[in-house]
């Protein structure tokens, strides 16, 4: 694809090399090279991929242009500001090479990648859910329904990423633009007529997503999280409200406080779940769980579905009416949808259980933040009356530091004793990160100890654990990887639950 084609529709100036005029995407009159791809990152760039040079945390995006263009760029885009003429030691871009200036280079890599991968996303039926908690599960369930009912269906989330019928790892719940495009493509490639994204606040404010007019767009719920890089719920609020500003159809959890919200800025027809009274278009009455077995019943206007699902709590049962409204608008009838979530399977890291014969339920869960650890704590006392529940996690370093005394709270009210340990502290002191979490337990008169190692806190609590009680491992759920101040590490919590339970029956026999 020769660049103009990349470019398309996209607002730039350019510096030229000496002895050629500045021109803009007005004059359309950019040199007939050829791009075979597109790169953000000179570490791995190719040459005659195009670079476009975002901005980092620390660094401007536009210092690395010259050595995009040394190694063999067909030209850099960068930010047309003051700030971005300024390249210091960089020197005199145009005289090593093509130079666009665009007015917002992420929104411009999302569009290019767009034009490079063939505008994908205008090829199926997308479908976007963000939320704080729930996006996985929600996806999960509506890809099995799309998948049972409409045809083959794509998949982009934060365990696992469906292409045709092939399951490939995730790398992120939304991924950059180039990488999302080139998804997309594939899927459609591959025979995929429908697909499913979890969309992230920090994938809608980066404009991963941007150009993409969804065809539905989904909300599980907006809580407590991600505030280091929103700075305030209200901007954590107007960056998932992005989806819903560029879908054909937003379907809102009534329940939830910002739905008047959402509800008045979604740019077309609005439908309604939710499990409160109220005159909502889906609405779900929870009648309980039975072992790992979640029941309730969905109203739709005059008819009433039981239904009985692999999936236990409240919450749950809200993710369901989620996917059963997006569906539905999508032409699949509730009784179908029903059918469908009927037969999904526990999903790897939400509330999964590692049985080894042993007295006790032990449980991994992803649950990371206030109003999921305490979703997940209020599910399992329902389900453990008699017991007791002892509570394990950590917080992030470098992340929310607000959050973790409130996570803290949370663990102290809704468990029999916390044991605090490590996440992922990157470059933080695990130890600040768990005094952090424990004034929010002592706030509230909870019992805890901190065990910095997470493995030993693991095999603790087992050990602490006596007949009908409840062992649940929370924050990392499917992850693999510890990420430390001196590096990463292999960590897996349903691994360390079960080796704890082993060395706990080898020392009784």
């Amino acid at each position: 694809m020769i660049l103009a084609q990349v470019m398309q529709d996209i607002a730039y100036q350019y510096d030229a090399p000496p002895g050629h005029a500045k021109q803009d995407s007005a004059n359309n009159s950019l040199p007939q090279s050829n791009v075979i791809g597109i790169s953000t990152d000179t570490r791995s760039l190719k040459q005659g991929e195009l670079f476009f040079a975002l901005d980092g945390r620390h660094l401007r995006g536009s210092v690395f242009a010259k050595e995009a263009l040394a190694k063999g760029a067909v030209a850099v885009v960068i930010h047309d500001d003051p700030a971005a003429r300024d390249l210091g030691d960089a020197g005199n871009l145009a005289s090593s090479g093509l130079v666009l200036r665009v007015p917002e280079v992420s929104e411009a890599l999302a569009w290019a990648s767009a034009n490079f991968y063939g505008h994908p996303e205008r090829e199926m039926m997308l479908t976007g859910v963000t939320g704080t908690n729930g996006k996985t599960t929600t996806a999960c369930f509506i890809h099995q329904i799309l998948s049972d009912h409409k045809g083959p269906s794509g998949l982009l989330g934060t365990i696992d990423n469906m292409i045709g019928d092939q399951k490939v790892p995730s790398l992120f719940t939304t991924p950059p633009a180039p990488e999302l495009h080139a998804a997309l493509r594939k899927m459609v490639d591959a025979g995929n007529v429908c697909a499913v994204m979890e969309v992230s606040s920090h994938g809608l404010a980066q404009n991963r997503v941007f150009g993409i007019e969804f065809n539905t767009g989904v909300l599980t719920n907006i809580t407590h999280e991600h505030l280091d890089f929103h700075q305030n719920l209200e901007n954590y609020r107007e960056a998932k409200s992005l989806l819903f500003r560029h879908s054909e159809i937003s379907v809102l959890n009534a329940d939830d406080a910002s739905y008047g919200y959402l509800k008045a800025v979604a740019k077309g027809p609005v439908i309604s779940y939710g499990l409160s009274p109220g005159d909502v278009n889906f609405r779900g009455e929870y009648l309980g769980q039975e072992g790992r077995k979640g029941y309730f019943n969905l109203h739709v206007g005059d008819r009433c579905l039981p239904v009985c699902m692999n999936f236990i709590g409240r919450y749950n049962v809200s993710n369901a009416l989620a996917a059963i409204a997006a569906t539905y608008v999508q032409g699949i009838e509730p009784e179908k949808a029903v059918t469908s979530l009927e037969k999904v399977a526990p999903i790897s890291g939400r509330m999964q259980h590692v049985d080894l014969g042993q007295p006790f339920l032990a449980i991994v869960d992803y649950a990371h933040t206030p109003d999921g650890l305490l979703q997940v704590l209020a599910t399992l006392r329902e389900a453990n009356k008699q017991g007791r529940i002892i509570s394990v996690f950590g917080a992030r370093g470098e992340r929310d530091r607000l959050k973790r005394p409130i996570m803290g709270r949370v663990a102290g009210k809704g468990a029999d004793y916390v044991i605090l340990t490590t996440d992922c502290p990157y470059g933080e002191n695990p130890l600040t990160i768990n005094e952090s979490v424990a004034r929010g337990i002592e706030e509230v008169g909870g019992n805890y100890r901190i065990i910095p190692d997470r493995a030993e806190a693991i095999l603790e609590a087992c050990k602490m654990a006596l007949p009908g009680d409840a062992v649940i491992v929370t924050g990392r759920g499917h992850e693999t990887v510890q990420h430390l101040e001196n590096g990463d590490r292999f960590l897996d919590d349903r691994e360390c639950l079960a080796q704890a339970l082993n060395t706990l029956r080898d020392s009784t026999e």
